[in-house]
């Protein structure tokens, strides 16, 4: 059944001269990214061979490396906030200046710029400069992943990637970033995480000359950073819905259910739509319920919906882009999430894309599917569309 429903779905909506992508994404760890820059940084300045870099990356250096960062180091501990207050621990350079006096120990964080909570600025090195790290906060008014927070405010403020993205979980990611500032070439470590409805980012910002010690110390106090009394959370509720006895699922409460139908006695349907301030769909999730019988085969509930995405949606299907099984317990057979790449009938780009997936039980075939606009378009609400409709996905009961 598992098989016949991917196959099928592929064969009905997706052009067969075109291939199929499989997905693929490289995760690098964190500490091999300090490797690379050690790499790079005794090249540079020592024109060092590769047997000499690679012995300072050795596992018996690392080890040196992190007891010498914890004996010249101390931890650092504060609260910030009066309402739902956060404790943290970060270890700190000696001797590097803590600025953080004269910040507002209570913040008033808003949704569009981060907001300082603390700044520590090292030693004074060639060229006049000195090395920062900081913390910063920001409200989410939107549920997304954080690996997506990240990549959107890296390239939003003009900054390049050195490596991939490194996702710790889904409320947790890092990268390594390098800009221009003052007419200097600068790199920079950044950690973000979600807490509660809060992002917190903890950056280490230093000119590309900085000494191989301190950039260690940078390094490693950017991951000593922790939370200590609060839950990495979601940064919005959700509400609960059900569509029949058998499909049960809760949803972000931004979102509207929008088109609640029983549009005979063997359907019910219902969307959920991520609506702008002017009142624009920027995204929507269809969710339609048909029961079981003699006159309504698998096959032909996966036709109707075919038909619905082309000629009520006005969608043309152009190239399937991922095919992934889901898991979601014993309620439900093991079904496939295919992701497409689909164009509108005013536009021939395929510039958006069509999530959709298939759920059966004994007396339902369930249908679910998110139309939104792709990342390359429209990157904010691909991320919240996106997240959302993973979410659903995990939480069908």
């Amino acid at each position: 059944m598992n098989v016949f429903i991917h196959a099928l779905i592929i064969s009905l909506l997706v052009i067969p001269s075109l291939a199929i992508a499989a997905p693929s994404k490289n995760v690098i760890e964190t500490q091999q990214f300090l490797d690379v820059q050690h790499v790079g940084f005794l090249k540079k300045l020592f024109g060092g061979d590769t047997q000499q870099s690679q012995a300072s990356t050795s596992e018996v250096d690392k080890e040196a490396q992190k007891q010498r960062f914890l004996e010249q180091s101390y931890a650092h501990k504060n609260q910030r906030f009066r309402i739902s207050p956060i404790t943290y621990e970060m270890r700190i350079p000696e001797e590097w200046e803590n600025l953080g006096e004269n910040l507002a120990k209570n913040p008033k964080l808003d949704q569009r710029l981060l907001q300082k909570l603390e700044v520590f600025r090292g030693p004074l090195i060639v060229g006049g400069d000195r090395p920062i790290i900081s913390l910063e906060a920001i409200l989410m008014e939107y549920e997304v992943l954080i690996e997506h927070w990240l990549r959107d405010y890296i390239f939003r403020n003009g900054f390049t990637l050195e490596n991939d993205i490194v996702i710790s979980s889904l409320t947790q990611a890092s990268a390594g970033i390098i800009f221009v500032k003052n007419g200097l070439p600068y790199r920079s470590y950044i950690r973000a995480m979600l807490v509660e409805n809060r992002i917190f980012v903890v950056r280490f910002d230093t000119p590309t000359n900085v000494p191989l010690e301190i950039l260690n110390a940078g390094f490693q106090s950017v991951d000593s950073f922790k939370i200590e009394n609060a839950r990495l959370g979601t940064a919005e509720g959700s509400n609960e819905f059900s569509l029949t006895s058998d499909l049960r699922f809760s949803y972000p409460e931004s979102w509207i259910i929008k088109n609640h139908s029983l549009s005979s006695a063997h359907q019910i349907a219902a969307e959920l739509h991520n609506i702008a301030q002017n009142g624009a769909i920027k995204g929507l999730v269809r969710l339609q319920a048909h029961r079981v019988h003699e006159d309504q085969s698998f096959n032909s509930v996966i036709k109707g919906v075919r038909d619905s995405i082309r000629n009520e949606r006005k969608i043309k299907v152009t190239e399937l882009t991922h095919s992934i099984p889901l898991d979601i317990g014993i309620n439900f057979d093991l079904g496939y999430l295919e992701k497409y790449k689909v164009s509108t009938r005013k536009d021939q780009e395929a510039s958006y894309e069509l999530w959709l997936t298939v759920l059966s039980t004994e007396k339902w075939i369930n249908v679910m599917y998110l139309i939104t606009p792709s990342e390359e378009l429209d990157f904010s609400n691909w991320a919240r569309n996106t997240r959302m409709f993973d979410l659903l996905l995990r939480s069908l009961d």
